[in-house]
């Protein structure tokens, strides 16, 4: 017997008991909110940055492959995730539509990129992109914030 076919035999007896040792009333009532999982998922991501952090900072030295580990970079880490938070309480109000073409514009700009030639299409035509994507992927509508929503 190979190891494709223990395998094989292995999850089909494990679904099989998955299956029979749940039953369709226990699951009955639990329903789960849209935010759900998106929660669950930044708590992870949070709980992996803080242990990143940490073994970051427990390091001695500085490591020679990390050329530009100055003040310069740990402003920029800063000024993003400051950026990031206003953005997130920014889209309840204003909506993904308005804030985020401000967000990227002002993320291209700040990391060097002052063409806006450049900047103004990306800034303008990402969000259009992301929007589509998430409404013809999942049917989902991105945020359209508080002081637009009694508009439409």
């Amino acid at each position: 017997m190979n190891s494709e076919t223990w395998t094989l035999r292995r999850s089909k007896r494990l679904q099989k008991g998955i299956i029979s040792s749940t039953s369709e009333n226990e699951f009955a009532g639990r329903v789960f909110r849209p935010e759900t999982f998106p929660q669950i998922t930044i708590a992870i991501f949070g709980l992996v940055s803080v242990l990143l952090a940490g073994n970051a900072l427990r390091e001695k030295g500085t490591p020679e492959f990390m050329p530009g580990s100055s003040r310069r970079s740990s402003f920029q880490a800063f000024f993003v995730f400051i950026l990031a938070v206003v953005y997130v309480y920014a889209l309840e109000w204003f909506g993904f539509h308005l804030t985020s073409p401000i967000f990227l514009a002002i993320l291209i700009i700040f990391f060097g990129t002052r063409d806006w030639r450049f900047v103004a299409p990306v800034a303008l035509l990402t969000p259009v992109v992301i929007e589509r994507f998430f409404w013809f992927s999942f049917k989902v509508i991105l945020p359209e914030g508080e002081l637009f929503a009694g508009a439409s």
